[in-house]
């Protein structure tokens, strides 16, 4: 598990709960929650 922060185009950048996993050969990204309200309020 991992944070991420992602850009939004004109808005501040989302802050993502992630977690990678693999299917096959590809490494998969899972969004567990977003925290973007918690750490900008």
């Amino acid at each position: 598990m991992y944070i991420e922060r992602v850009p939004n185009r004109n808005s501040p950048p989302a802050v993502l709960l992630r977690e990678s996993y693999r299917e096959g050969k590809k490494v998969r990204k899972r969004t567990l929650a977003n925290l973007s309200k918690l750490i900008a309020g």
